[in-house]
């Protein structure tokens, strides 16, 4: 086998055809260098408190951890640190089996009494996106989300793509379409839709222009919601009124609000009945 992949580099990949076939493997040497040289500062600084054990009994081990895990947290909830199919990528026509339980999914950490050291808090990184799905489908509802895009081109397709990723997180279902040339027809489909959320998306310049009248329409229909940065916006924006979604949304938090605004709540003792 060791030969065989000498010869299908040569034969198949070329190898023997360039001067220096390993040309650009800087980066990785570059990076075993920073990971090594990060692990031992990690090294010295715990022995110079006394030893591993000695960190670990005064819960130095597990303020680091915590604060890696708390990093890892943030970066998936935010969709900076990509899940392929829980936060990102979902496919929104699976359905978790009703007979599984919640408190399979986030148990409770071991607790700390009579233990010589405290304990590390093991978890997922999916736990909160899987317990959002779960909850959802043992409602026996999936909401009805229509994207009502309008405008730019460009913005709209991209803000319709993000919205659907964002609320396909929780199986809400997704109801998209090319555009509309008019407000009066978006405003038709979306009542027509009978959509729980009506997501509004367009670019940051044009959804004043749009806001008020489509708010004026739909908000005693629909709950509205802006794809966009409020900081972004102009003031003519009413923030007070709208609901947004935008790349620094805490994802699983945002889409527990919306599951509460629709009724949908569940608890672990709910799941085992």
């Amino acid at each position: 086998m060791a030969r065989n992949q000498q010869l299908l580099l040569k034969e198949e990949s070329y190898f023997d055809k360039v001067a220096d076939p390993s040309a650009g493997s800087y980066y990785i040497e570059n990076l075993t260098h920073l990971v090594g040289n990060h692990a031992w500062k990690l090294f010295v600084d715990i022995e110079k408190e006394g030893g591993f054990l000695q960190a670990l009994r005064a819960g130095r081990i597990q303020d680091l951890l915590s604060e890696s895990a708390a990093k890892r947290k943030k970066d998936t909830a935010t969709r900076r640190k990509i899940l392929v199919g829980t936060n990102q990528y979902t496919g929104i026509e699976e359905q978790i089996p009703r007979q599984a339980e919640l408190n399979r999914i986030s148990g409770e950490g071991p607790g700390i009494e009579g233990r010589a050291v405290r304990p590390i808090n093991l978890h997922r990184g999916s736990e909160e996106f899987e317990r959002l799905r779960l909850e959802v489908s043992l409602s026996g509802r999936q909401p009805l989300v229509f994207l009502l895009t309008i405008g730019d081109k460009v913005m709209r397709k991209a803000r319709a793509r993000f919205a659907a990723g964002f609320f396909g997180c929780a199986g809400y279902r997704i109801v998209e379409n090319d555009g509309f040339d008019t407000l009066d027809e978006a405003i038709k489909a979306s009542l027509s839709s009978e959509a729980d959320i009506t997501v509004i998306c367009s670019s940051e310049g044009e959804y004043p222009g749009y806001a008020r009248e489509i708010y004026a329409r739909l908000n005693d229909k629909t709950i509205i919601v802006i794809a966009g940065d409020p900081d972004k916006m102009s003031g003519q924006i009413m923030s007070g009124t709208f609901k947004f979604i935008h790349h620094k949304s805490d994802v699983p938090e945002t889409l527990r609000c919306f599951n509460k605004l629709l009724g949908i709540e569940l608890s672990v003792e709910q799941t085992e009945k």
